[in-house]
This record gives structure tokens, C-alpha cells and sequence, in this order.
């Protein structure tokens, strides 16, 4: 009798890793290097799109992440209004230098968002950059300060997260690459608007200066000379970040 119980008790079967599990191992581990061929086809792909409203208003939102984030670290946020017409802005509380820098630092956000997820592209991490990319967009969304905004953010956040949910890494992949090109090439087309003279003329309608505006009151140098430096540091992020995912 002992010897038939235990020849029919049922041998327990090896346990499956959760979805989250899965997803933390995805994340820690390398995964396998993406063909240049997918790299390049991505990089058109967000050269097409590059200027449609909802990638200028996802650089516009790391534009402004920028800016909270460097107010944070030397002062405080009060919040980002991100709205359906008109300027975005983020209200902070900053001063001396630190207010310099805060207001430097915005139109850098899209390229140097977009070199830190190529560095992790070129270190074989996809999924680990659109999780980043989430966690970022929920940090906007806990600022956002009007329901577009936080609309907005909560779109692209949840997009973002259905895909590193429920897609295979191929997508993922795809994905992570496009939002890391789309950043680094939006950067340049955020700043060179105002090399036009007229882009830079103070509207007096206008309820927010922009930025090149208000480092022109605080340190009186010319608006067109923070624009070149601008453009010059987003076309090296460019051709840098570029490089990282090709090359390196």
C-alpha cells in the first residue's frame, strides 16, 4: 500500500518566473546586439516622424523635464504645464546660478535624454530604456500641473508600458530605438527656429518669455550666441549618440 501512494503521488513541476520576474531579468541582462541594418531603419523611420505633433510634444516634455530636473537637484519644483495651445513651461524656485543653469539646461533635455538611452543601446539594454522612459513620463505626470498635460503623459506613458508589457523584444527593440533616435534628432529642430531674428523678438501678448529671452535679461549676453551653443551640442549629441548605437 505505501508502495502505491508513492508511485501515484504526482512529482511537483517546475514553476514558471512571473511576468515581473521576466521583465527584471530582461532588464539586468544584455540582450542580443541589434544589426545596423535595424539601427539605420529605426533612425529613418524617426526622421520621417520627427516632426509630427506628438513626438514635438514628447521632446517639448523632456524639454521641460530638464528643467525640473536640474531645478530639483539645486532648488525646488513647483509643478509643469504642458498645455494644448501655446508654450509649455515648468515653474520652479531657483536662484543665482542655479537659476542659470536650470534655464540652460531645457532645450539640452531631448539630446541628452536621447544619449543616455543610446549609451544604454549600445550596452545591449532596449528594455531597460523603455522602462526608464516610463518612469520618466510618470515623474511628468506627477508634475503636470492641467489635465492636457496630464493627459498627454499618461498616454505615452501607458503606451510605452503596454509595449514593455505585452510585446515581443523584437517590438520593444524597435521601439526603444525610435524613441532614443526621435530624441536625438528632435534637439536640433527644437532650437533652430529661433535663428530667425523675428523668433526671438519678445511678444508682447505673450504671457511666458522664452528662454533664450530670459538668459538674455539675466546675463546680457545675445540670445543668438545660447542658440548657436545649443545647436552646436545637438548635433554632437547626434552624431555622438549615433555613433554609441552604430559603433560602439
Amino acid at each position: 500500500m505505501l508502495l502505491s501512494v508513492i508511485a501515484l503521488t504526482p512529482s511537483p513541476s517546475p514553476t514558471t518566473p512571473g511576468r515581473i520576474e521576466q521583465i527584471t531579468e530582461q532588464i539586468a541582462n544584455r540582450q542580443s546586439p541589434t544589426p545596423n541594418w535595424l539601427v539605420l531603419f529605426t533612425g529613418l523611420l524617426a526622421l520621417l516622424f520627427v516632426g509630427t505633433s506628438i513626438i514635438r510634444r514628447v521632446a517639448t516634455s523632456s524639454h521641460e523635464g530638464a528643467h525640473a530636473t536640474a531645478a530639483g537637484m539645486m532648488g525646488q519644483v513647483s509643478g509643469i504645464t504642458l498645455p494644448l495651445k501655446g508654450s509649455a513651461f515648468t515653474t520652479v524656485q531657483v536662484t543665482g546660478f542655479a537659476s542659470f543653469l536650470t534655464l540652460f539646461i531645457g532645450y539640452l533635455g531631448p539630446p541628452l535624454f536621447g544619449l543616455l538611452g543610446a549609451w544604454l543601446l549600445s550596452r545591449d539594454h532596449p528594455v531597460a530604456v523603455l522602462w526608464l522612459a516610463i518612469v520618466l513620463f510618470g515623474v511628468v505626470l506627477w508634475l503636470i500641473k492641467n489635465p492636457f498635460g496630464a493627459f498627454f503623459a499618461a498616454a505615452i506613458g501607458g503606451v510605452l508600458l503596454l509595449v514593455a508589457w505585452n510585446t515581443t523584444l523584437a517590438v520593444q527593440t524597435v521601439v526603444a530605438y525610435f524613441l532614443v533616435w526621435s530624441l536625438l534628432l528632435r534637439g536640433s529642430r527644437h532650437v533652430s527656429p529661433y535663428l530667425a531674428a523675428a523668433a526671438r523678438k519678445m511678444d508682447p501678448k505673450a504671457k511666458e518669455k522664452s528662454d533664450y529671452r530670459a538668459l538674455r535679461e539675466m546675463t546680457y549676453v545675445p540670445q543668438i550666441i545660447y542658440v548657436v551653443v545649443h545647436l552646436a551640442l545637438c548635433w554632437s549629441a547626434l552624431a555622438f549618440g549615433a555613433w554609441l548605437m552604430l559603433v560602439a
